[in-house]
């Protein structure tokens, strides 16, 4: 019996010595320094009125610590400095400048909490950023080029387009140039176009682009969008004669003795005969102009448009029975006067 409690008791005692020495080494090794390599992100941020380049960088730090310091950073999964630069770092008379940062120029403790950690060696051990000033100015826009129109058989006439725009950059780029180059892109000329083939003409909102040389050196503040109305009518022509007749409208009050004929002097486009004949010019669809010759469109001037109180004068051209797509270049008129 004596033997037995000899024996637990020294089996008690071993257990708590292996429990004191495990207890003595896990704090031992808490306390340890250990080093670790990681990847951490520099963010350079910068205030109103300044702009970076890069913003971001990616360095290799090497770090020594106690070993809970060391877990808690590989716990992080993106480690990342942020360094906040403001008008102080770019001298008053200079638009641009060139900084140079090194480990001990971050604060790597309140980005990081990493106040228990030294910083040993960071890679490369220098990164450089570009400081620019930046500047909210007007600039004038110059009308835009329209690519691809001749190859889409399109023609354009510019009724309006954004010719002011206020824009953001940097001031050593804001001075490279005086107005903001801007173009219509072939491929939303190419949806106007194919929306025309019912139509002669339509007038389109278009979006206009910046032009490459410019693109990278602003953003536009006010307005957000450049944009145009344009007048876009197929280039397709064709010139035609067609017959022109004089009618009295219905239901008009005019001298009883009045008789009205074409004068003998007249438009170039009034061509003589019998029947008078108009030449005019219509564009359109080159489908439509292609069965324009079968159709049955015809010409004539109404008496009611020459004033009363007038013995001659030029009175509009009315069409009729014009084709789905065609439509006149330009208004006509023709030369009337009182009969003989």
């Amino acid at each position: 019996m004596r033997l037995a409690r000899a024996m637990f008791s020294d089996a008690g005692l071993f257990a708590l010595a292996v429990v004191f020495g495990w207890t003595i080494w896990f704090t031992v090794r808490e306390d340890l320094n250990e080093t670790q390599r990681t990847a951490v992100q520099i963010v350079i941020e910068a205030e109103e009125g300044l702009e970076v380049s890069p913003r971001t960088q990616t360095v290799h730090i090497e770090f020594q610590g106690a070993r809970r310091a060391i877990d808690a950073l590989r716990a992080t999964q993106t480690p990342r400095i942020v360094r906040r630069l403001t008008l102080t770092d770019l001298p008053s008379d200079a638009n641009e400048t060139r900084r140079d940062f090194g480990k001990d120029d971050f604060d790597f403790k309140q980005s990081l909490g990493a106040g228990a950690l030294a910083v040993l060696d960071m890679e490369p051990a220098v990164i450089s950023v570009k400081v620019f000033r930046v500047a909210v100015t007007k600039k004038a826009v110059a009308p835009p080029e329209f690519q691809g129109a001749a190859d889409l058989g399109l023609r354009h006439v510019l009724q309006g387009y954004t010719n002011e725009a206020k824009v953001r950059g940097t001031v050593s780029s804001l001075d490279t140039f005086r107005e903001i180059r801007t173009f219509v892109s072939r491929e939303q000329l190419q949806g106007f176009a194919d929306s025309l083939r019912d139509s002669p003409k339509t007038l389109a909102r278009l979006v206009l682009e910046i032009h490459p040389s410019q693109k990278d050196l602003f953003t536009l503040v006010d307005p957000s969008e450049l944009s145009a109305r344009v007048e876009l009518s197929r280039v397709a022509e064709q010139e035609i004669f067609v017959p022109v007749r004089l009618f009295a409208e219905a239901g008009t009050t005019t001298r009883a003795v009045r008789r009205l004929q074409f004068a003998e002097l007249n438009k170039p486009h009034f061509v003589a005969g019998d029947p008078p004949k108009v030449r005019v010019l219509v564009t359109g669809v080159p489908s439509a102009l292609s069965a324009l010759a079968a159709s049955k469109v015809h010409a004539y001037v109404l008496e009611s448009d020459l004033p009363a109180d007038q013995r001659n004068g030029e009175v509009p051209l009315h069409i009729a029975d014009m084709p789905p797509g065609i439509a006149l270049t330009q208004e006509y008129g023709v030369y009337v006067e009182e009969a003989r």
